[in-house]
């Protein structure tokens, strides 16, 4: 289905998709989904109060459930942002660091919390204020969060981004330099 039979839709592009984006009579196509807003002030505070701590995320967690360590995305997101607005030199958890961003959490909340969101904002904040601008740790985090950029590079030159992502002594390089 092209762009063009889509203009007889009835879905409003205002509203958000409840359903991911796959519109079901295009046979499961996706329809685009604005992720990012478009403005700067974008806070995620009041989200946390629509939390009502059923723990539906925390049982649907892959992490949480191999890691006992691994407070849960219920911790990471609405109780994160709730400790942060009561004070203001809260400290990010570390363990921020060990979501896979699998976003299952989003999908399993009833309430509708953007927990994803909510940790993806924290582990920013996490690495920009928290960790050692020297650090291997601060750097790999970087380049992998600006995901965005290195896909542009590879783009522009896919053949030579495969061999080099093929070629076992540059893997090898990567990660002994990245951790």
């Amino acid at each position: 289905m092209s762009d063009g039979d889509r203009r007889g839709d009835a879905r409003d592009p205002s509203v958000p998709a409840t359903d991911g984006g796959v519109d079901a009579e295009a046979g499961g196509e996706f329809d685009p989904v604005e992720v990012f807003p478009e403005s700067d002030d974008f806070d995620l505070r009041p989200g946390a109060d629509s939390c009502f701590k059923c723990s539906t995320c925390d049982t649907n967690c892959p992490v949480a459930a191999v890691d006992d360590d691994f407070p849960g995305p219920k911790f990471q997101g609405p109780e994160q942002w709730r400790l942060k607005r009561a004070t203001d030199g809260h400290e990010i958890d570390d363990s921020v660091m060990d979501c896979s961003n699998c976003m299952r959490c989003d999908n399993a909340c009833p309430a509708g919390v953007p927990l994803s969101q909510m940790h993806n904002t924290a582990r920013g904040e996490y690495v920009s204020e928290q960790m050692d601008m020297w650090s291997v740790e601060y750097w790999r985090n970087r380049v992998l969060s600006n995901y965005r950029t290195s896909a542009w590079l590879a783009s522009k030159m896919p053949r030579l981004a495969n061999v080099a992502m093929n070629f076992g002594p540059a893997r090898w390089v990567m990660e002994k330099a990245m951790g």
